[in-house]
């Protein structure tokens, strides 16, 4: 029985695999302390070993005292352990399935954007291909937002006030449903208002839903004037007037005194000077509607004369007998011109300026000091525009050595001339043309005289017409040979000759004027004529013309052909 026993030993021991027989003792001892929890489910889990569990059991059951083998057991133990990790490997791999199958799902069923939602295509780059990625961009709108957009749309209307027996004019935007307010113009107290001409109709200032016309009939302030002088210089100062309103006007006069009277100014450091007393004194009325103003009195002026060089050549004080009747000195014995060849062409009155004011020996009021410097060259070219003059001294060297180039009248500081056109209603840009009685123009008014010069042909203007200014085109000089007369300006309300509307103030030439119908004069026809000439001074008298420029009209654009019945592009099925 001793053998037996011995041969079954020998026999499992030889079957035993070699891997178990040759791990570690510290491993077999950690398997062998959890055998007694995993002892009980051998036979349930090792089925692939199930002949040599068969044989050992039959050999159990022959010899009760045969135990069972350690690392049998531990080997077994191990394989139970790597089936556990093998099923949560696989829950763990289903899982992840399961999640992935759920986005794919989610991404072919995308969700259609609310009518507040902008989706924006966005190409997504990928090292094999693009997609297009779907970007939802949210915009919502303030309560701020809303309420800009209704003010945007509220309608808005125009107010006019007339005032002054209708010749001056006010405007104001009233909003739809609200009323206008009750306009009083600067200068008077109170007013009424009607809805005609006549003030026949109150006007009622109910919710305006459209343009609207007022008329107001205002009481003129009464404004004071006080006149501050040494008492000891001014002997009498009654010529000049103590009152005034917006609707008179009254020019200031000097003073009896021994002194040379300047002027009279708004404020005792003598900075604003004033010539007479009419509405554009209200705004400097204090509380009491009272205006002051002060005589500026000098006991003696001065004239003081400069050469080219900038050295002072004359320097003289005068009183108030000996400033009567002045006239600049002769420069006949003066040496004006620096630069020898030159001559003297007249004074300015700026340091190093060209414009000749004032000619040899011309008469000065004296009443303030002046400061005169000499214009030395060799000849004068004299430009008149719209009225203004501005003579130019130039120098051969100018002339001829340094490329002559005549001037436009705006670089010589002349203003740009506007004509007028009518307009059938009044706007905020418009202009109401009153009567030359008028002491001074509203914000949008103009006087009958400057429109009539000034008009488009073809229109003849009236009191009360509405008009819109516009500015000219210079078009070039041309020589001025004789003076003409200009045409008496029409009465109000009359028709000048046929075909024409007198221009700047000269009835001479129509408005509308081509570059073809003038010989304009070249910069080369003025250095010929100014160099060559004998004259003892060569001068040469310039005159611009001005000319409305032409309105590209706009073509029509062709209406689009409509098909009714248009063809509809079969799209390839994708």
């Amino acid at each position: 029985m001793k053998e037996d026993k011995k041969t079954v030993h020998k026999t499992n021991t030889t079957k035993k695999p070699n891997n178990a027989a040759k791990k570690p003792n510290n491993v077999a001892n950690k398997n062998h302390k959890q055998q007694p929890k995993k002892n009980n489910n051998v036979n349930k889990h090792v089925s692939d070993e199930a002949p040599r569990v068969t044989k050992i059991e039959s050999t159990v059951k022959e010899r009760k005292d045969v135990a069972i083998d350690n690392d049998f057991i531990e080997e077994d133990n191990d394989k139970k352990l790597i089936v556990v990790i093998a099923i949560a490997i696989l829950v763990i791999i289903a899982t992840i399935v399961g999640l992935l199958f759920g986005c794919e799902k989610q991404e072919e069923e995308p969700e259609k954007p609310k009518d507040d939602e902008i989706v924006v295509p966005v190409e997504k780059e990928d090292e094999d291909e693009k997609e297009d990625v779907v970007v939802k961009v949210t915009t919502q709108k303030s309560e701020e937002d809303d309420k800009e957009e209704e003010e945007i749309i509220i309608p808005m209307y125009d107010v006019i006030y007339y005032y002054e027996n209708a010749q001056r004019t006010h405007h104001e935007s009233v909003e739809e449903g609200n009323s206008a307010k009750e306009y009083v113009p600067q200068g008077y107290s109170t007013c009424k208002y009607y809805k005609d001409v006549d003030y026949s109709e109150d006007y009622a200032f109910d919710n305006v839903y459209e343009d609207q016309t007022v008329y107001l009939d205002c009481e003129a302030i009464e404004y004071k004037v006080v006149y501050n002088y040494d008492e000891q210089l001014v002997t009498d100062n009654t010529a000049n007037e103590t009152t005034f309103t917006v609707e008179t006007e009254f020019e200031l006069l000097a003073p009896v005194t021994n002194q040379i009277f300047v002027g009279w100014y708004l404020d005792n450091e003598f900075t604003t000077q004033v010539t007479s007393l009419n509405r554009n004194l209200v705004k400097y009325a204090d509380a009491d509607n009272t205006v002051y103003l002060y005589a500026r009195l000098e006991e003696e002026v001065s004239v003081e004369l400069f050469n080219t060089a900038n050295e002072s050549i004359y320097n003289e004080t005068f009183n108030k007998e000996e400033a009567e009747g002045y006239t600049l000195p002769d420069v006949a014995n003066m040496n004006v011109c620096a630069t020898e060849g030159q001559k003297f062409l007249g004074w300015a009155t700026t340091e190093g300026s060209k414009n000749v004011e004032y000619k040899n020996k011309a008469e000065l009021e004296l009443n303030k000091n002046y400061e005169l410097y000499a214009v030395c060259g060799s000849a004068t070219v004299v430009y008149v525009s719209n009225g203004e003059t501005v003579t130019v001294g130039y120098t051969n060297e100018e002339l001829i050595e340094e490329g002559f180039e005549l001037p436009t009248p705006s670089e010589m500081g002349m203003e740009t001339p506007t004509y007028f056109v009518p307009v059938d209603e009044e706007t905020l840009t418009s202009k109401k043309v009153v009567s030359d009685d008028e002491v001074e123009l509203g914000e949008n008014e103009v006087y009958f005289s400057q429109v009539v010069d000034n008009a488009i042909e073809g229109y003849v203007p009236t009191i009360g017409d509405n008009v819109e200014g516009f500015e000219k085109e210079f078009l070039g000089w041309i020589e001025k040979t004789e003076e003409v007369n200009p045409e008496e300006t029409p009465e109000e309300g009359t028709t000048p000759e046929e075909g024409t509307v007198p221009e700047e103030g000269t009835g001479s030439e129509e408005t509308e004027v081509t570059e073809e119908e003038y010989d304009f004069v070249t910069p080369e026809e003025v250095v010929e004529e100014l160099t060559n000439s004998t004259d003892e001074e060569p001068s040469m008298e310039l005159e611009a013309v001005w000319g409305i420029p032409e309105v590209e009209e706009t073509p029509e654009e062709p209406t689009p052909e409509v098909n009714p019945t248009p063809e509809v592009e079969e799209l390839p099925v994708a």
